[in-house]
């Protein structure tokens, strides 16, 4: 295997970067789902986050994670959107605009990748 500057494999961080784009894509596709509605089986599948008294949380744009047995229930997209969805920063899933989403979610993930 061949190494880089930092000491790091690079076939590890080409499959993060691998990994990531996938996870950029689910949440732009969630992100649609939030704020446009698009695409409707999307949209069917993903639920707000509606707590019975008034929280913190309330105003967060989280989404309701389903319960869920096995793991390979978990790579669903009904599972998988909120989970990815909630776990983004609250400056990014408040994004009103998708170009700014795009930009905030990709910083986001690139900082996930590349810790120092």
């Amino acid at each position: 295997m061949t190494q880089d500057d930092d000491g790091c494999h690079i076939a590890f961080r080409q499959m993060s970067i691998q990994s990531d784009n996938g996870a950029y894509k689910q949440c732009l596709m969630t992100y649609k789902a939030v704020h446009i509605g698009q695409p409707n089986y999307l949209n069917e599948l993903i639920q707000p986050y509606q707590p019975v008294r008034t929280l913190r949380s309330s105003t967060s744009a989280l989404l309701v994670i389903p319960f869920v047995r096995s793991d390979f229930a978990s790579d669903a997209v009904s599972v998988s959107a909120p989970t990815l969805w909630n776990n983004l920063p609250q400056d990014v899933r408040s994004c009103a605009i998708q170009a700014t989403f795009k930009s905030r979610l990709k910083s986001h993930l690139f900082s996930l990748t590349f810790t120092v």
